[in-house]
């Protein structure tokens, strides 16, 4: 199935470039609270097949999907996504940590771009995070892949939000806090923006695009005008 949110939002502007944002590591931090539970999760589901070792040499970044592709049988793989994200979704829920300048930078990016969130998440779940912080309408569209597309870094899912959007991939830019972030953007074909400020698991090397801080990335996302996405 493909999650998106029936919540009224922005609408899309076909003119604008488009900014697809993640959410954990990017928009938010919630991953750090819920490893030790999706830790928990994949011991019991794996025990007596994979060490505890095994299992924590996979959730070392860049995250839950290349461990879940690495530890598990392609047809264990959706059940076990359905999992994690109820864990992961129950963090959202609870709070999460949201970058202080998060509704002004954003203001600022939706007042010329059109924002929107791609995660494997429960699209509701993050919809009510964007509401609690004040900023769902600034966003034209809030969707997750799971059960639908494969996970990333595999490219399908966000190319197929792209296209239902109306919009071309040459005008869209990816915003990241993995490698999976990177490799799927580079798959697609998007440009991407390595997302530095809660998580910098991106060296700078590793991509043209990198923002130490979220106040810099209107000008980071600007720059990208001598590429070939002009903004």
């Amino acid at each position: 199935m493909s999650w998106r949110t029936d919540t009224p939002m922005r609408p899309i502007i076909r003119e604008r470039p488009t900014v697809l944002l993640d959410f954990d590591g990017t928009l938010a931090n919630a991953r750090t609270d819920a490893t030790p539970r999706v830790r928990k999760l994949l011991q019991q589901r794996l025990h007596g097949r994979k060490t505890l070792a095994e299992i924590n040499q996979a959730l070392t970044p860049p995250g839950y999907a290349n461990a879940i592709n690495a530890l598990f049988p392609l047809a264990e793989r959706a059940e076990i996504w359905d999992n994690v994200i109820t864990i992961t979704t129950a963090q959202i829920n609870a709070g999460v940590t949201l970058p202080e300048l998060l509704s002004p930078v954003l203001s600022m990016l939706a007042a010329r771009c059109n924002l929107a969130v791609f995660s494997a998440r429960d699209p509701v779940s993050l919809t009510l995070a964007l509401e609690r912080a004040g900023i769902n309408d600034l966003f034209v569209s809030v969707e997750g892949y799971l059960g639908a597309y494969p996970p990333k870094p595999d490219p399908s899912g966000v190319q197929a939000l792209v296209s239902r959007m109306g919009v071309p991939l040459d005008r869209a830019v990816y915003v990241g806090d993995s490698q999976v972030d990177l490799q799927m953007a580079q798959a697609s074909g998007m440009p991407f923006v390595a997302a530095g400020w809660m998580r910098d698991r991106i060296k700078p090397g590793d991509t043209r695009h990198h923002c130490a801080s979220f106040d810099t990335l209107p000008a980071v996302i600007s720059a990208l005008s001598s590429s070939s996405v002009s903004f």
